[in-house]
């Protein structure tokens, strides 16, 4: 029989809880693990940033829980190194796993890894503070991991503000402190920042297609992303340099992870020793204006060239 409306309290619910930041969230269920599988180590992705005022959103939770870690590989352009990933958790039983939605984007091979890692059981982890909305809206990340975890502050006009999706709960109980009213997030038309950063990223993707000195990380935008930023690679030019004069003319770039963090600083892995070094980031977020991302394009193109 068919009831004449949805009954069941629980079907498709993922219960949500808010913490001060999206790292609180992380550490919350770094310590639910660790409390319960205390030899347990975590694997992280070799790409990960620490800066002097806000130190490691991924790594410092690790640290203040004292739980082992191991890196899997990325190359430059930020994908899975899917074969190292296989290898150090092959090596490391019953370890968690973090995947990192980098600016808004799974990775290419997402589907296929997500497929692999609950056929071999893994406990794992999607770190969305990044890809809020393509979770959200798009539906194209975030569902598969045991837990997900937003920054609010990176997607919304928040000061602050982290919050933890369960999605297949892990055998231990996670620590509650809800930090604020979760529906203050529906007071903001999600679907409406979600095209407005699309159609800022494909005007910036149109600017600056087969621009001579960069390589746009992601060169395409499936239907179901919402990027955080436009992350590019400065292949000879000084990124220091150029971030400097961007800003110094009003844009707003940033360079996200440009600094590793402590146990990356010397290392062969792709991402660290070189993405790091050359990549910087321009703002797709829903308050930029047509008009001034073409300037802040022309202005970069002017610069490069």
């Amino acid at each position: 029989m068919i009831a004449k409306k949805a009954h069941k309290a629980n079907n498709f619910k993922r219960e949500l809880i808010s913490y001060p930041r999206a790292r609180d969230a992380w550490q919350a269920v770094l310590q639910a693990y660790h409390k319960q599988y205390p030899k347990a180590k975590v694997i992280l992705p070799a790409y990960i940033g620490w800066t002097v005022t806000e130190g490691s959103g991924i790594f410092d939770p690790v640290t203040n829980v004292g739980i082992d870690y191991e890196f899997y590989g990325l190359n430059k352009m930020l994908r899975i190194d899917f074969e190292d990933m296989k290898r150090v958790i092959s090596a490391n039983p019953g370890a968690m796993v973090l995947m990192v939605h980098y600016f808004g984007f799974p990775d290419d091979r997402y589907s296929e890894i997500v497929l692999w890692l609950k056929k071999e059981g893994v406990f794992f982890i999607e770190d969305l503070a990044h890809a809020m909305l393509t979770d959200l809206i798009g539906g194209a990340c975030g569902r598969a991991g045991n837990y997900s975890f937003y920054s609010l502050h990176k997607n919304l006009p928040f000061p602050d503000g982290g919050m933890l999706a369960m999605n297949n709960e892990g055998p231990f109980v996670i620590e509650e402190k809800n930090y604020l009213d979760n529906a203050t997030v529906f007071d903001y038309d999600l679907q409406g920042i979600f095209q407005a950063r699309r159609n800022n990223y494909l005007l910036l993707l149109k600017e600056l297609n087969h621009t001579d000195g960069i390589t746009i990380l992601y060169p395409k935008l499936d239907d179901n992303i919402c990027p955080q930023s436009f992350p590019i690679l400065l292949n000879d030019a000084d990124r220091n340099s150029v971030f400097k004069l961007m800003n110094e003319k009003g844009f707003g770039l940033v360079s996200l992870y440009y600094t590793m963090i402590e146990p990356l600083r010397i290392t062969n892995y792709e991402s660290a020793a070189y993405t790091s070094k050359h990549i910087t980031n321009l703002p797709v977020h829903q308050d930029c204006d047509p008009d001034e991302i073409k300037l802040m394009a022309d202005h970069l193109k002017a610069l490069l060239s």
